[in-house]
């Protein structure tokens, strides 16, 4: 979940080198910037912390509980795409999880968005492995997401095991559906809308 994205920063392997540019500072020198709000060797990423008067690690912008809500991953500098999502799959929250045991999980964008990639978080290993991503490009077929690395990181809820799903998409994606028997255990469903977002938002 987005409350120990520290431990299982491996994840996000594929984005990690933001973070390692947000880290680098001129000449060695701590990061020092006016305000709570921005991060980063020249100040120019917003913290997006939960509660928002938190701050965040003005190097990293690591956030010291979680990620504001609609934003996740290092940094929390990635928008969350949640149309159609139920509460439990994108409140941050490790201890809310799927209540309805729905096998089929689907996610509607109006605008069509770029997909990249999301972040699926489960309370068992092996349910977490017998899922999988359909998502659906306008005017194009069914095609499938590709998992990659699975992790575990404990919590004050027990183990949470989370796997980084990528998407070779070409165009705007219209939906996503999330099926297989590991539904049940979903705890987390953070979809990337395929960009960073700095102080412009």
């Amino acid at each position: 979940m987005r409350i120990i994205l520290d431990k299982k920063s491996n994840v996000y392997a594929p984005i990690l080198l933001v973070v390692c540019c947000l880290a680098s500072t001129s000449q060695g020198e701590p990061t020092t910037c006016s305000s709570d709000v921005w991060f980063g060797s020249k100040c120019h990423f917003r913290c997006r912390c939960d509660p928002p008067n938190s701050g965040c690690d003005q190097v990293t912008g690591h956030c010291p509980h979680k990620c504001l809500s609609g934003w996740f991953g290092p940094g929390c500098q990635y928008r969350m795409a949640t149309s159609g999502l139920p509460a439990w799959a994108t409140d941050g929250d490790p201890g809310t999880c799927n209540s309805n045991a729905s096998r089929v999980l689907t996610a509607r964008f109006l605008p069509p968005i770029r997909l990249a990639w999301l972040v699926l978080s489960a309370s068992s290993e092996e349910k977490l492995k017998a899922t999988s991503v359909q998502y659906f490009e306008q005017g194009g077929p069914t095609a499938y997401c590709r998992r990659n690395t699975l992790v575990s990181a404990p919590n004050s809820f027990g183990e949470v095991y989370t796997t980084q799903v990528s998407c070779s998409a070409r165009s705007f994606v219209s939906s996503i559906v999330i099926i297989g028997d590991g539904t049940d255990y979903l705890c987390s469903i953070e979809i990337s809308l395929g960009e960073t977002h700095t102080q412009l938002l």
